[in-house]
């Protein structure tokens, strides 16, 4: 009785196993006439950060803007005194 349960229990174990499905490529289930798996999210979802500025700028428009930013950090500690 217990041979014949080690037995079935190899046996289905075996027959699990061997019914799982393989990961297969888009390639092979076209030439078997399925249509293709849908794509995977590779990543963990976090999305990269937007760059500083939306709108590209010239060498002029850097420089004001960098003109512009140390005065308004000049004028915050003027404030601040």
């Amino acid at each position: 009785m217990k041979l014949s349960f080690v037995f079935a229990t190899i046996f289905a174990i075996a027959a699990v196993v061997s019914a799982s499905p393989t990961p297969t490529t888009n390639a092979k289930r076209m030439a078997a006439g399925l249509p293709p798996l849908p794509p995977t999210r590779r990543s963990n979802g976090a999305r990269a950060a937007p760059s500083v500025s939306l709108v590209p700028r010239g060498p002029f428009l850097t420089f004001m803007a960098a003109r512009i930013k140390a005065l308004s950090l000049i004028l915050v500690a003027f404030i601040r005194l």
